[in-house]
C-alpha cells in the first residue's frame, strides 16, 4: 500500500486512488506520554483521526512526505503525523552500527519518500538529508529525498511513483 502524507489539502494529480493524509482534519499534537508504547501498543490514546498511524504504517511499503521546506526540515502537520507514528517503535533498545536505536514493532520493509517542494538553501537541503536518513535509520526504511522547486514540478515529476 502506499500513503501520501501531504502539507497541503490541494490535489496530487493521479494519486486519487491513493490514501492521502492531510491538514484537512485537524490532528492533535503527541504528547509524549508513551501510551502507544505500553499501555495501548500500537495505538495512540489521543482520540482523532490519527490515532491508529503505528498501525497504519505497519501496512504501508511506500511512505510519501510532501512538503513545503520548512528551515531544514518538513511542515508541522508533516511532523505532527511523524510525531503521532512512535508506536510503530517498541520502547526497548538495540545497538546497531554503534547507535543505540528502538526496535521495530512491526517487521515489514518501508520505502520513505520525502518530496519537499519550494526554495531551499544548500543548508537546508543538508539539514533535512540528515534528518531523512535518521528517520529512514529508526524505521529501517529504504529512504529517498527529492526537491522540487515548485508543487506544479514536484506533481509532474512524481506522477509515475503513483500511478504505477
Amino acid at each position: 500500500m502506499k500513503l501520501i502524507i501531504k502539507d497541503t489539502t490541494r490535489p496530487l494529480r493521479g494519486a486519487e486512488h491513493l490514501l492521502s493524509l492531510s491538514p484537512e482534519e485537524t490532528i492533535l499534537p503527541c504528547i509524549g506520554c508513551y501510551h502507544c508504547w505500553i499501555q495501548t501498543p500500537g495505538q495512540c490514546v489521543l482520540r482523532d483521526s490519527f490515532c491508529s498511524m503505528p498501525s497504519l504504517l505497519s501496512e504501508v511499503r511506500d511512505l510519501f512526505l510532501i512538503s513545503r521546506m520548512r528551515y531544514g526540515s518538513v511542515s508541522p502537520f508533516v511532523k505532527n503525523v511523524l510525531d503521532r507514528s512512535l508506536g510503530t517503535l517498541l520502547p526497548f533498545f538495540e545497538l546497531k552500527e554503534g547507535l543505540a536505536i528502538h526496535p521495530l514493532r512491526y517487521e515489514h520493509p518501508l520505502r520513505l519518500h520525502y518530496c519537499i517542494y519550494g526554495d531551499a538553501s544548500e543548508g537546508e537541503r543538508r539539514t533535512l538529508q540528515a534528518l531523512a536518513k535518521a528517520n529512514g535509520r529508526n524505521l529501517e526504511a529504504e529512504t529517498r529525498v527529492s526537491f522540487y522547486s515548485s508543487w506544479e514540478a514536484l506533481q509532474e515529476a512524481m506522477y509515475d511513483d503513483w500511478t504505477d
